[in-house]
């Protein structure tokens, strides 16, 4: 199983090319048959903010956050489910679907119609260019809907609302969920079985807490016992906490966990499995975002080095010891700056909370209505190039907050 076979968005990379100065302009790599892009652009030095982060003492569960099994489905010869029926009570506001099963297929949510007969996920191309249709690959259109998904392998999630312009109403709803296999280039019909699942809020919280563990490789010398008192790690989470407040999130409990040092080195083109099985070390552990701290990833870009890799987009709540779990760092790519890590950290984090980047590289904007186009963008988090920009508008923020594992407040 891979996380970026050609025009599947499986993980989102982050890249860097060879480092000069505290300022750097980078020169963008693209294939042109790949949809996880590289993010590239300027990297300027973010700061390294003094050591010392103090993280919240505790942190209770959602009780707004609710659960509904929709059963185990059988995919037909197109791969395709039948329609699964599901519905929302009075009060919900926002929902996640979960789609499981074998952890070398590719799983989306094909079509999702809602209570009003609104397509908030389409299969209809009609709005797809011949450039995107190239680069998208197969699930072009449900990138183009209005509540834009993405596949991912192994365990899928799609966050609804994701954008200002999707709103979720109470009532009955009717999706279709697809799954494929991947051969070399080549996606083929899945067939077999798929189990489907809801989670739901009835409350948007107006700010949140997000749980954090910490995995170490030994990259860097660093470990787990070393962690809580290294001012690398302890200044990159200040800085982390510093982004992520602008979204009215705080950073709670802070976990450091050991992993097998065979994790050093990670094949960013995944044709081993072994970034999955890096994510599946996160068994056990408590809710949250979860960051993988490795040496350095290997493959993928020419002329780049990859920064950092988010498990999904977004990730899947509630699904610790997934393949899909948590984020891959290059603890030695920022060169000991801890504002360059903590920028990785919150990107890569960003996509994982279901952010998309402000502007792709094919020209397809994100859905935020606060966000600028283009190279206007340079200054906001989620511009695809790893910069000295943090900025996080308010419609993303309350995409941040909506995630599941965000802790309401």
């Amino acid at each position: 199983m891979t996380k970026t076979q050609p025009w599947l968005w499986a993980a989102v990379p982050l890249v860097l090319l060879a480092a000069c100065d505290d300022t750097e302009r980078l020169s963008g790599t693209n294939n042109n048959n790949t949809l996880g892009t590289p993010d590239s652009g300027v990297v300027e030095d973010a700061g390294t903010a003094d050591a010392g982060f103090e993280p919240d003492a505790g942190t209770q569960p959602d009780d707004t956050i609710h659960t509904i099994d929709l059963g185990t489905h059988m995919t037909g010869s197109g791969g395709d489910t039948p329609p699964i029926g599901f519905e929302l009570p009075a009060g919900a506001t926002s929902f996640m679907v979960l789609l499981k099963g074998p952890d070398d297929v590719t799983f989306i949510v094909k079509t999702m119609q809602d209570p009003n007969g609104l397509m908030l996920v389409t299969d209809d191309t009609t709005n797809v260019t011949q450039v995107e249709q190239y680069l998208l690959g197969p699930f072009a259109a449900q990138f183009k809907s209005p509540n834009r998904v993405v596949q991912d392998v192994g365990l899928a999630a799609a966050l609804f609302p994701n954008n200002p312009g999707v709103t979720v109403v109470p009532g009955s709803y009717s999706m279709v969920a697809t799954g494929i296999t991947i051969s070399g280039n080549q996606g083929f019909p899945y067939q077999g079985q798929v189990q489907a699942s809801l989670l739901y809020r009835t409350r948007e919280p107006a700010a949140g807490v997000l749980p954090v563990t910490l995995y170490f490789t030994g990259a860097a010398g660093i470990t787990a016992a070393s962690a809580p008192d290294d001012q690398y790690i302890q200044a990159a989470m200040t800085r982390l906490s510093e982004i992520y407040a602008q979204a009215n999130l705080r950073i709670g409990e802070v976990a450091y966990v050991d992993v097998d040092a065979r994790f050093l080195t990670i094949d960013a083109t995944g044709q081993d499995g072994l970034l999955e099985e890096l994510f599946t070390q996160s068994a056990g552990s408590g809710p949250g975002l979860h960051y993988f701290f490795i040496d350095s990833f290997e493959g993928g870009f020419p002329g780049a080095t990859i920064a950092g890799i988010s498990g999904g987009l977004p990730g899947p709540a509630g699904a610790v010891g997934s393949v899909n779990a948590g984020v891959a760092v290059s603890i030695t790519v920022p060169n000991g700056d801890s504002g360059i890590l903590a920028h990785v950290m919150a990107h890569e984090g960003g996509h994982w909370l279901g952010l998309f980047h402000t502007s792709e590289v094919i020209g397809t904007e994100d859905q935020m209505p606060d966000t600028p186009a283009g190279q206007a963008g340079e200054n906001y988090l989620m511009y695809p190039a790893v910069g000295g920009g943090t900025t996080v508008t308010e419609s993303q923020a309350a995409v941040m907050r909506r995630h599941m594992e965000t802790i309401g407040e």
